[in-house]
């Protein structure tokens, strides 16, 4: 689905948000099916258990599913006990679905002969909105094994489908289903293109273009956060004001002495840090301020100022979700954030709040609230944050720099601030195992 769809997998995430009034978030991995057709199911079975371990670790009660492929392997590999899964379409209301025509053929999947209750689901979604004929026998769509070892009778089994449809809409519930059916050039769809104000795909894609839309749309899911968005305007500024610094007759000395002018003024750092304090109540980017920080005052000066300010604002927020809004901050993040967080606090103590200065795995507001509801002493809270802040706030004030030091075409701070920013990177990654296991 990934690969053949990907803005229908955005669509049925925002879907399944809204109907399950939870957070819904995407896992782009592999159920290893094609080993397991192949034999290797020993293989698989040691490939479920890291699958297995990820997932718990993360906390995820319940798996959906958008292929049955995957359903099938989850089903043989997983214990309902330890996560529930669940296949997309057992989800999915009946009146939600839009379908624009009045007769369809009905394709099951091969791997959906296993489980009644998704094909009648499958049935159940679709048969009052069209006059429905169904495939009441397995007929492989000749997508899996088959293509690759015996080509024409793949194409046995496609003509076969087409031929039962009889010019009729397919309607499957498999993406590779749809992609042969729509290569014998049939009407093809998979079900849940009949969302709301989704338009299908009526064109077979090549195996390049499904890799390329998987890259993208982890891209996408990387990319679109806060503190991307952040240090992607970063990046267009340096690469702005690295060009305009070589170009002839663009002089950036005024501007220059008009940062020299304000940086020591004392309204301007009161300003800064006012507008410090209040930000991060209110989800505003930290990322962002600590770079202003560097760009105003340096990477030594500018870190003290704004990690004085990322202070200032996180005890505001604490004292917000301790004495103010505490049944309100303990509702919105849920009470498995809170429990791992209390746990950790009541084991830890300062250390914890050490960590997550140390390695911002989740964003800061989240943090200040969260800690807000634990037992830590405000006075541990506020000096363990101020000393542990000091090492990030310095990587980001120094990228701030590095761009006043490009106005002078001076390249390497920015060189330093990358290489650091890198390795900030690769240590965080490390760091989010450790916080997943009891901290020493």
């Amino acid at each position: 689905m990934a690969g053949s769809a990907p803005n229908l997998v955005l669509k049925i995430k925002n879907s399944l948000s809204d109907l399950l009034n939870q957070r819904v978030g995407i896992v782009l991995d592999c159920c290893f099916d094609p080993c397991f057709q192949l034999g290797g199911v020993e293989d698989v079975a040691k490939a479920f258990e890291d699958i297995k371990e990820r997932l718990i670790s993360y906390k995820i009660k319940k798996i959906i599913l958008g292929c049955t492929n995957c359903y099938k392997n989850f089903k043989r590999f997983f214990s309902s006990e330890e996560v529930e899964v669940k296949h997309i379409l057992e989800l999915i209301p009946q009146d939600l679905l839009k379908i624009p025509f009045k007769e369809a053929y009905l394709h099951h999947p091969c791997p959906a002969w296993q489980f009644e209750e998704i094909r009648k689901k499958a049935r159940t979604l679709i048969e009052d909105k069209v006059e429905l004929k169904e495939a009441r026998l397995p007929a492989c769509c000749g997508a899996g094994g088959a293509l690759y070892q015996n080509e024409e009778l793949a194409s046995e089994f496609k003509e076969k489908t087409l031929k039962s449809a009889n010019h009729r809409p397919i309607i499957t519930y498999c993406l590779g289903c749809k992609g042969r059916f729509l290569k014998g050039e049939a009407n093809a769809y998979h079900i849940l293109e009949f969302l709301p104000n989704y338009s299908p795909r009526l064109k077979p894609l090549s195996s390049t273009q499904k890799w390329i839309n998987r890259f993208v749309l982890s891209l996408r899911l990387k990319l679109f956060s806060k503190k991307a968005l952040v240090l992607t305007l970063y990046l267009i500024a340096l690469i702005t004001f690295y060009t305009l610094s070589y170009i002839k007759g663009v002089d950036f000395k005024a501007y220059l002495n008009y940062l020299n002018q304000i940086k020591g003024n004392p309204l301007v750092i009161v300003l800064y840090l006012l507008i410090y304090t209040v930000a991060p109540s209110f989800f505003v980017s930290s990322l962002a301020l600590t770079m202003v920080a560097g760009l105003l005052w340096g990477p030594f000066l500018g870190t003290l100022i704004a990690v004085s300010g990322a202070t200032l604002g996180a005890s505001l927020s604490f004292l917000l979700a301790r004495y103010l809004f505490y049944q309100a901050v303990a509702q919105k993040f849920g009470k498995v954030y809170l429990k791992t967080f209390w746990e950790r606090v009541e084991k830890d103590g300062w250390k914890f709040v050490a960590f997550l200065r140390l390695f911002p795995l989740f964003p800061y507001p989240v943090i200040n609230f969260l800690l807000g509801l634990t037992p830590i002493k405000f006075s541990t809270y506020v000096i363990t944050s101020f000393i542990f802040m000091l090492p990030g706030g310095f990587l980001y004030t120094l990228l701030g720099y590095s761009i006043l030091e490009l106005l002078k075409q001076n390249p390497w701070y920015l060189i330093l601030a990358i290489l650091l920013l890198i390795g900030f990177s690769l240590v965080i990654k490390k760091a989010e195992k450790l916080f997943r296991r009891p901290l020493l």
